[in-house]
């Protein structure tokens, strides 16, 4: 049992700056986050890029499907014009970004591999060797809602700490995460009780459920326990720990 929760800043302060933009992770550090939680897929060239959506259309100005685009051609879109017009000069970082800025820094980092509805190959292995190159494996929690993709980070690198996400109820799923051989499992805050929390600690589980932004989730999560919680408030969850 963590009694130090850790507070991961969904997409960074997403309700602050454009979602998954370096303000908006510069801005959670500020706000208390012990964490961020961010997306990563791949460019065309094979860049690990951080952008929720496999789609360019919500949070960019450009269209199409991000695997279809060169690092060069992401470069090029604005990432914050969606969110507002002052924010128009704001880009997609690549990974490679966020981890030099972090590696000065004690946050810590669960990054989101997409590789659920659109597969990309080599995913894994982009993300751990920028991991490994700026020495922060001991910082990084590998997630996916692929178990696929859990079980290739773990063969690609025994050491390195994965996380299982999952949508809805699923019927005794730390049992499904201890055979990924994860170290994390990632709920809905929705399903959270103190008997859920102890059965994953049971199967030596940390439990950080996604989703939880409204206050009363938030005090539920604590109620419950849990090892960490990922949010878009990280200072209202701050003010449950302190």
């Amino acid at each position: 049992m963590n009694l130090s929760p850790k507070i991961f800043a969904h997409r960074g302060a997403s309700h602050i700056y454009p979602e998954n933009t370096m303000p908006a992770f510069k801005e959670a550090i500020r706000r208390g986050a012990h964490g961020l939680e961010l997306d990563v897929q791949l460019s065309k060239d094979g860049h690990p890029v951080v952008i929720h959506d496999e789609s360019l259309n919500r949070t960019t100005n450009g269209t199409g499907l991000v695997k279809h685009s060169t690092l060069k051609e992401l470069k090029e879109l604005s990432a914050g014009a969606w969110f507002h017009p002052r924010y128009s000069h704001l880009r997609i970082p690549t990974l490679d970004e966020v981890l030099l800025r972090a590696r000065t820094s004690p946050i810590l980092l669960n990054i989101e591999m997409k590789n659920l509805l659109i597969r990309s190959e080599n995913l894994e292995e982009a993300i751990i060797q920028l991991v490994l190159k700026y020495d922060l494996l001991d910082r990084v929690i590998l997630s996916s809602f692929n178990p696929q993709s859990i079980e290739r980070a773990k063969q690609l690198h025994r050491q390195i700490t994965t996380g299982f996400l999952y949508f809805g109820r699923l019927e005794e799923p730390w049992k499904m995460a201890r055979e990924l051989g994860a170290e994390y499992i990632h709920p809905p805050i929705n399903i959270i009780t103190t008997e859920y929390v102890h059965q994953c600690w049971l199967h030596g589980l940390q439990v950080c459920p996604y989703g939880a932004n409204l206050p009363d989730d938030i005090s539920l999560a604590f109620q419950c326990r849990v090892d960490g919680i990922i949010t878009m408030y990280p200072e209202k969850a701050r003010n449950y720990v302190e």
